[in-house]
């Protein structure tokens, strides 16, 4: 058995994502799972737009970061947000919910919402 040391170097390096899902015309998009630090950012980011009633403002840049290929890489730049704002919004605001659960985001986010 590996050390303790050398699983957690493996775990860090393996690139994760979920299912492939479609989303109307869009077909297979997946979302690759965050390390912790990119999930608390991107957890904090979307519960300040959210208690601050700016959700579809937050939609578009958080899909850019967590949309990926079959090999857990991003396939938008930050610089993209543009090209996820021209989608309808009822396509990424389901995309970006089910985003937030897999990287189990959202019961976090929620929880704090309603003890703020």
């Amino acid at each position: 058995m590996a050390d303790i040391r050398q699983q957690f170097i493996a775990l860090s390096e393996k690139k994760q994502h979920s299912e492939p899902k479609d989303y109307g015309e869009l077909e297979g998009v997946m979302f690759r799972q965050l390390n912790t630090l990119e999930g608390e950012k991107l957890g904090q980011q979307y519960r300040t737009a959210a208690s601050d009633g700016k959700i579809e403002g937050i939609t578009s840049s958080c899909l850019v970061r967590l949309i990926c290929d079959e090999n857990g890489e991003r396939v938008f730049k930050d610089s993209d947000v543009g090209i996820i704002n021209n989608i309808a919004g009822c396509i990424t605001s389901e995309m970006l919910q089910d985003a937030l659960r897999y990287n189990g985001l959202i019961k976090t986010a929620v929880k704090e919402i309603k003890n703020s």
